[in-house]
């Protein structure tokens, strides 16, 4: 079954699903292209392998 890609963009509130759990936050821009970096509630930042990612989920637009 092919997925529609959403299309995200740094600012966007976005739920990532990996085989380890579910992360989200804000998405930020990375240094490194095979990572997407997402800005926790807490405040920390986590890494999140690209190809490990199951399903990312848009939550909320930035604003622009």
């Amino acid at each position: 079954m092919e997925r529609k890609k959403e299309i995200r963009r740094i600012g966007d509130v976005v739920e990532i699903t990996t085989s380890s759990g579910t992360v989200k936050g804000i998405l930020l821009e990375s240094h490194d292209p095979s990572i997407m970096l997402v800005k926790l509630n807490s405040g920390y930042n986590q890494g999140v392998v690209k190809k490990d990612i199951l399903d990312i989920k848009v939550i909320k637009k930035a604003e622009k």
